[in-house]
């Protein structure tokens, strides 16, 4: 009897463990379709279908705030945006060396590892960080763009390329200064993002979620703190700025905590995701966007808006580790000319699904 209870009981175990395990199973798998990510090239599909976002100005921000605060989703503006996907993570120092490695315009070789943010120079990366996973800066947009059309002959097929380049100059230095670049949307390598898509993803992709009217992508601000803050709690779970433990860099500015190394860029996807499983839209590095930029996003009813047809700056979204929580806000708007390569000014790739 004692025998066969035994026995009943480890069969019993063994039954539980494997319903438990399925579980599990059920639930990863729920959660690997939530977030829609490819394993093969870390992308995350942000809409099954085109949708339609009705414009609306932030709710973290009074009437009265500049344009540039609220984002391209605002009041007047019904922005429709078809199916694309997001890489989880920027760039990396180690996937740019790796597409970049052995490219050449003419006889002049393009920098493949453009980074200032290294072991051996101002910003060596933090205790137990890898070199090599810190996200690329020091690029140009041009330098992006190239990028796109390199990793999509590398890992798809040259006929999806995005991009058109000629009449392309190089610098002593190897970044790419200026340039003749068209775009075609039909094609599904990889890109910059459009303005519109990185706030929509930003914003962890749901009009109707609360998480839409965060501050910050994939956490609100700290209860009872104002949008304007420089230092913030909210902040801290999702981004890397100039409040940070250990982020220095920057020491004249008197909010940053003393006697802490410059560590400056951080390795990708330490901070918490958003909604969608995208790490790092608030704050490490800022993100170049195809967008020229205008300070007015305009109204009215528009499809995959791309900005104007030509300008001087290039728009570039998500702040950076030099700067304060504030400005890490999901509709912060900023620019910079398209030949600039800075220690703070990185990328991500989106592409567009059939």
């Amino acid at each position: 009897m004692q025998k066969r209870l035994s026995l009943f009981l480890s069969l019993s175990f063994i039954i539980y463990l494997c319903l438990g395990l399925l579980s599990c199973s059920n639930l990863i798998e729920d959660l690997r379709l939530k977030k829609k990510k490819s394993p093969k090239d870390g992308m995350i599909e942000v809409s099954q279908s085109t949708v339609t976002i009705r414009g609306a100005d932030p709710s973290f921000l009074d009437s009265s705030a500049s344009g540039y605060l609220k984002g391209v989703f605002i009041e007047g503006r019904n922005v429709t945006l078809s199916s694309f996907s997001i890489a989880e993570y920027e760039v990396t120092q180690e996937l740019y060396k790796t597409i970049m490695d052995g490219q050449s315009v003419g006889d002049v070789e393009l920098a493949s590892d453009p980074s200032r943010h290294r072991e051996s120079g101002e910003n060596p990366p933090a205790p137990g960080e890898v070199q090599e996973k810190r996200p690329v800066e020091n690029i140009t947009w041009y330098d992006a763009i190239y990028f796109c059309n390199a990793f999509t002959e590398k890992t798809l097929t040259e006929d999806q390329k995005v991009y058109a380049i000629s009449n392309i100059t190089v610098n002593s230095d190897g970044h790419i200064t200026s340039a003749d670049v068209s775009m075609d949307r039909t094609k599904t390598g990889y890109r910059l993002p459009t303005e519109a898509e990185w706030e929509f993803a930003a914003r962890g992709g749901n009009q109707s979620a609360p998480d839409w009217n965060y501050l910050f992508s994939g956490h609100d601000k700290a209860e009872g703190s104002a949008s304007s803050e420089q230092q913030n709690t909210g902040m801290d779970f999702v981004g890397w700025y100039i409040n940070n433990l250990g982020n220095g860099g920057v020491t004249n500015i008197t909010l940053l905590r003393p006697n802490t190394p410059g560590y400056g860029t951080h390795q990708v996807g330490l901070k918490g995701a958003n909604r969608l499983g995208i790490h790092d839209m608030s704050g490490n590095v800022w993100e170049w966007c195809w967008d020229w930029y205008d300070d007015s996003v305009g109204s009215g009813n528009v499809i995959d808006p791309t900005g104007p047809d030509s300008g001087e700056r290039k728009v570039i979204r998500g702040r950076c580790w030099s700067d304060f929580a504030n400005n890490g806000s999901v509709c912060y708007r900023f620019k910079q000319p398209p030949a600039n390569n800075t220690k703070d000014i990185g990328m991500r790739v989106v592409r567009s699904l059939p």
